[in-house]
């Protein structure tokens, strides 16, 4: 009783988690296509080549933060964009090759997504399909062994089979009438 309970209601706020993750991290995802469109990629912003490693990253975000800081004579707007580039690449957010944000999506959504179709799908036949092939059994529509039907089905099938191997005999008389006929008068044009 009481440990379900406490399982459901861990499990209830688990998935309270996980959809805060989920809506916060495509925000984010929302947010660096929009930065994207507007700035470009976060690598030409630091002055890197595009999947630059993380050290040459930091590097590189340190040399301009020096240079763009508000408190060294740069301007706000250059160091966040600065700032906003590094965060980026650092979270994962935007990453090599990556124009749009798109391969960021994270792997565990998709996962949670799958889960959950297949929970859906089992639920499904348990709640819809079992007790609908029980109700139709009952009224007689269904029929509780479906290999009844098979002793005919079976009978028909070997009958069209029959059927079939005899014109494949047919086919294959008239063809050997047709090689003999085409035999014979070869012969009599290589006679003449």
């Amino acid at each position: 009783g009481t440990s379900r309970q406490l399982r459901l209601s861990s499990g209830g706020s688990q998935w309270q988690n996980w959809k805060e993750h989920v809506r916060t991290h495509n925000q984010e995802t929302a947010n660096s296509m929009q930065w994207v469109k507007t700035h470009g990629s976060p690598y030409t912003v630091l002055g890197l080549k595009e999947g630059a490693q993380l050290d040459e990253v930091k590097a590189a975000y340190r040399r301009l933060s020096l240079t763009s800081h508000p408190d060294k004579g740069g301007s706000i707007e250059e160091f966040q964009k600065i700032q906003t580039a590094y965060n980026m690449i650092q979270k994962g957010t935007y990453q090599k090759g990556d124009r749009m944000g798109y391969e960021s999506v994270n792997f565990r959504v998709l996962t949670m997504l799958c889960v959950i179709g297949i929970a859906g799908l089992t639920a499904f036949y348990i709640v819809v399909l079992l007790p609908l092939g029980w109700i139709l059994r009952k009224v007689g529509i269904l029929s509780d062994s479906p290999t009844r039907q098979i002793p005919s089905a079976e009978a028909s099938l070997r009958e069209e089979v029959k059927k079939l191997q005899d014109q494949v005999e047919k086919l294959q008389e008239t063809l050997n009438e047709v090689r003999e006929t085409v035999s014979r008068k070869r012969g009599r044009k290589a006679l003449n």
